[in-house]
């Protein structure tokens, strides 16, 4: 399987973080404006049908009010018609109806045979039918027939106003096509395709035509089965000719005819399709953005790694000085850091084992080479010593022969130092009070110090139970090795200063002089074997130095002092009396 690089990885991440959001958002936003949108247009809906449902029945009901005013007026002795109640005025109540409605084509009156006494208009039937007049007696007070979509009668008593007696009955004849057209001509505008109609139980709707001024009657029985599975007053929706619809339906009082109200789905959410086509473009173009800002994040993050895979392939190739460079950012300049310091300190230790590796090699060369010379120089020595014995007395050569000794003995320290650098040392730890040591320390190089007209002085900060843990005789050797070197370096009548200090619970051993101080060659090679800046010096005694220090898990530096002169600093770590390592 192939890898995933880890800048393709954080580019589909963040990829995928931003599309799954926007396409949340988007899909609820649709959603929720959608809800909305047919939300509030339902409402819309059922306050026109309900408006248009009690305008309908308001006057159906307003022509029963007008019918029932008539059929108690007075009734003319003489002319056995409806009076006027106003005094003084004999006109014809039916007349007076007629010429003020123009929702009637006709108003009668009719005796208790049901013959017609008096009119106004036309298309009244001379005679009652007899189930009329069979239904009236029996209590029904009025009684609708609805001829068709043009008009309907309504028949009711005419009554005795002062007796409740039944003197005769009234039909008028009621103009539908007209209530009609009023009631649909005048609906609101709530969309192109919004409408009200009227659907009768037949399946056939009523239709009010702008461009012919005119209703139009047609066939809807699919739209009389949909609307027969749902309840009134109640907006739903529903596929008509293809089309998506939200309809609301009504039944009116007194007709047998519901009203019905319509618009096109797609027409209502209109705005709510261009507004997802907006959020679409609007995500797209974000989409875009964040891909731009991702494979730019992508490769700031993924830069360091790729930085740090290209160093590591550097230093296996053998490029030890290659490093990863500085980043701005807070943490990919941390493992920078963390990286290249990581580096420094294997090349360190990997140049300090090649050392040690070497100086052990060294070492064992030299205990061979030690052993190889010793007693051949044993011997030389044994024989300087006869023959200067026989010379003795010849000044010339007894003094050549002093200087061969001299010589012969500065091999055989030679040859010691180089033996003892080369041997693993053992070392025997105890509690070692610094102070003590320091004193001590001056006590063996004291003769040398005086040889040479200089004075020590022992200048200490540490606290009366400050104790190190390590070989005695091995740091003692180490320290007058420094103090001597700090004697020789300093002019006649010189001072010697040893400061002792704790931080961090260490120990600081200072040794400073008032000599030339050290240039920057020397102090970078002053730790080296067989380096001298000493005529007669081996150049063992600081390596030597640095080995017992190291031994304790130490260190020791050598730097210049502020007024001149040089100071060497051994740091020791702090230990309880009690606390032993080994």
């Amino acid at each position: 399987m192939k890898e995933k690089s880890i800048e393709k990885q954080i580019l589909i991440w963040l990829i995928g973080l931003t599309i799954v959001p926007l396409v949340i958002l988007i899909l609820q936003g649709h959603h929720c404006s959608t809800q909305a949108i047919l939300g509030t247009k339902s409402n819309q809906l059922l306050s026109i049908l309900e408006w248009k449902k009690d305008s309908l029945e308001k006057q159906l009901k307003e022509i029963k009010s007008d019918l029932s005013l008539i059929s108690i007026m007075s009734v003319n002795e003489n002319a056995k018609t409806p009076m006027c109640h106003t005094y003084g005025c004999s006109c014809s109540p039916l007349l007076h109806l007629y010429e003020l409605k123009n929702c009637y084509k006709g108003i009668g009156l009719y005796d208790l045979k049901g013959k017609l006494i008096e009119k106004s208009g036309n298309n009244l039937k001379k005679q009652l039918p007899k189930d009329i007049i069979s239904r009236i007696a029996k209590g029904e007070r009025f009684i609708s027939q609805q001829k068709d979509f043009k008009s309907m009668v309504i028949y009711t008593t005419s009554q005795n106003k002062l007796t409740n007696k039944i003197i005769g009955y009234i039909a008028a004849e009621i103009d539908l096509e007209g209530i009609f057209t009023n009631l649909l001509k005048s609906s609101p505008n709530f969309g192109e395709s919004g409408e009200v109609f009227l659907l009768s139980l037949k399946g056939k709707t009523i239709r009010y035509s702008k461009e012919k001024d005119k209703l139009i009657i047609s066939d809807n029985k699919g739209l009389l089965n949909i609307i027969s599975r749902k309840k009134p007053g109640v907006i739903f929706e529903a596929t008509l000719f293809g089309k998506k619809k939200l309809l609301g339906f009504q039944k009116v009082k007194g007709l047998n005819l519901d009203i019905v109200i319509s618009v096109n789905k797609n027409e209502t959410l209109k705005w709510v399709h261009i507004l997802l086509k907006r959020s679409i473009l609007t995500s797209l173009l974000v989409f875009v953005i964040v891909i731009f800002v991702a494979i730019k994040i992508a490769k700031k993050i993924s830069m360091p790694l790729k930085d740090l895979e290209r160093v590591s392939n550097e230093i296996i190739s053998g490029n030890i000085n290659a490093r990863i460079k500085n980043y701005d950012t807070k943490e990919a300049k941390a493992v920078a850091d963390a990286f290249n310091t990581m580096i420094d300190r294997l090349t360190e230790q990997s140049k300090e084992l090649a050392q040690k590796s070497s100086l052990a090699a060294i070492g064992e060369l030299s205990s061979s080479i030690v052993h190889e010379m010793r007693n051949p120089l044993s011997s030389v020595k044994l024989n300087i010593n006869a023959v200067a014995e026989k010379l003795k007395d010849d000044k010339t050569y007894s003094e050549l022969l002093n200087i061969t000794k001299s010589q012969v003995s500065r091999l055989e320290n030679m040859l010691s130092e180089l033996l003892n650098f080369g041997k693993p040392i053992e070392l025997k730890k105890a509690s070692i009070k610094p102070v003590e040591l320091v004193e001590q320390a001056l006590e063996i190089v004291s003769p040398e110090i005086s040889k040479l007209g200089q004075k020590a002085f022992v200048i200490s900060e540490l606290k009366e139970n400050t104790f190190i843990y390590g070989d005695k005789e091995h740091l003692l050797r180490a320290l007058s090795n420094i103090i001597k070197n700090a004697a020789e370096s300093n002019p006649k009548n010189g001072k010697i200063t040893v400061y002792l200090k704790e931080k961090n619970n260490k120990v600081f051993i200072s040794v400073e002089d008032q000599g030339k101080g050290l240039s920057k060659a020397v102090k970078d090679m002053i730790f080296k074997p067989f380096f001298t800046t000493k005529e007669k010096g081996t150049g063992l005694g600081l390596a030597i130095v640095k080995k017992i220090i190291e031994y304790h898990n130490g260190e020791i530096k050598a730097e210049n002092g502020k007024n001149g002169g040089a100071i060497f600093t051994i740091v020791l770590e702090t230990k309880k009396p009690e606390e032993k390592n080994g």
